[in-house]
């Protein structure tokens, strides 16, 4: 008897007493570990057992071109001006690495399936989850909570955050985000410049078609009248009828004073023979430069002229085009947007999600808030009821 009393004077153990402090309170509160602390209970122990740890890699980078850097100085206008062009870039991009054109791209060079399907994952997380289905529809918003994009209006930093459940995976997802990037941007200043260049391009095009015209039909001018500078060629001929005629004045002028001073001197004979010969030569040179149609240089120089003058005016516009090209592809140079990428995605070293404290806390916060709206809701019914 002494034995038994002993022992059933024993004090309780902690543990037992804890068991015990347990009961009352559920007993004492029945409704508020209902509504409160039963799903925090529960919550954590999904977010400590169940879920399945989930890395985040980080990137940052910048959208920037020529523009955003003016070289006149400093203005108001000069900097609202770059603050827009730079966001409405940086928008686009950032649009870009959560839209479904994203996702179709990534989804060829990456096994989705094996990031975030993973045997690892659990059921509320990985995809597709009992709740979802496997369509690319439900694949796109899961693919929105797990890539965020995010641009800090004070620095103009966008940061790119990738969440799976691997920390390569999501490194890699990271990396092939801003590859996609960098070729939408690539292809962006593509057909900027193109729309910027074409007109000009089309008409230096032009303009050289037209050159190479000209060029021909002054080659085969040349060769139907094998002349190859009719302007040239018909300078001596001129010259020669300059020299027969001083030659011819000459003559006329010694056989004047000829037959002034000794009409019956046998040399007049001879001057009006020369003087006759000369005439001849004369006028056959004149006839090599204006005589008949076939013959005559005048059409041959004029012809010849009309071309070299299409050739001059077609170097002269081809050289104002060609200058207004090279402005156009300069001002295109200027338009070009680039991606920076000042820090690279990195290789997370520890899960960073679920955040369970944050989870844990909310969870209780809102579960109390019904807990208090429920019985304030119920006490007003009552005192009502009594009233």
């Amino acid at each position: 008897m002494d034995i038994v009393n002993a022992n059933s004077n024993h004090p309780p153990s902690l543990m037992e007493r804890l068991v015990q402090g347990v009961k009352n309170f559920w007993h004492n509160h029945k409704p508020f570990c209902i509504t409160v602390i039963l799903p925090t209970v529960i919550t954590a122990f999904y977010l400590y057992v169940i879920a399945a740890p989930q890395y985040i890699s980080e990137a940052h980078f910048v959208v920037h071109g020529h523009s955003t850097q003016p070289s006149s100085p400093l203005s108001l206008s000069n900097l609202v001006q770059s603050g827009s062009t730079t966001s409405e870039n940086t928008y686009v991009v950032q649009d870009y690495m959560v839209s479904r054109d994203a996702v179709h791209k990534l989804s060829k060079k990456l096994d989705f399936n094996a990031i975030f399907n993973p045997k690892k994952a659990d059921f509320l997380a990985r995809y597709p989850a009992f709740f979802d289905f496997k369509d690319k529809e439900h694949f796109f918003r899961y693919y929105k909570r797990h890539v965020k994009v995010v641009m800090d209006s004070e620095t103009g930093i966008s940061k790119l955050k990738v969440r799976s459940f691997n920390a390569v995976d999501s490194q890699n997802i990271a990396h092939a985000l801003l590859k996609i990037s960098e070729d939408l941007v690539n292809e962006i200043n593509k057909r900027q410049r193109e729309n910027t260049t074409r007109t000009a391009r089309k008409e230096v095009e032009k303009l050289q078609n037209e050159l190479y015209k000209v060029n021909s039909q002054l080659a085969e001018y040349r060769t139907q009248t094998a002349m190859l500078d009719p302007d040239k060629q018909s300078t001596p001929l001129l010259g020669s009828i300059t020299s027969l005629q001083q030659l011819l004045l000459t003559y006329r002028m010694q056989l004047t004073q000829l037959e002034q001073a000794a009409p019956h001197n046998p040399m007049i004979s001879v001057y009006r023979q020369h003087i006759k010969v000369l005439k001849k030569e004369i006028e056959q040179a004149q006839l090599d430069i204006t005589g008949a149609q076939n013959e005559s240089l005048v059409p041959k120089i004029r012809g010849y002229d009309d071309l070299i003058l299409q050739r001059k005016l077609l170097t002269h516009l081809l050289a104002s085009a060609t200058a207004s090209l090279e402005t156009a592809q300069a001002q295109a140079d200027k338009q070009m947007i680039f991606v920076d990428v000042p820090v690279q995605p990195n290789l997370p070293d520890w899960p960073e999600y679920p955040y369970a404290l944050l989870c844990l806390a909310v969870v209780f916060v809102c579960f109390l808030f019904i807990h208090v709206m429920v019985r304030m809701l119920i006490l007003g019914a009552r005192e009502h009821s009594l009233r």
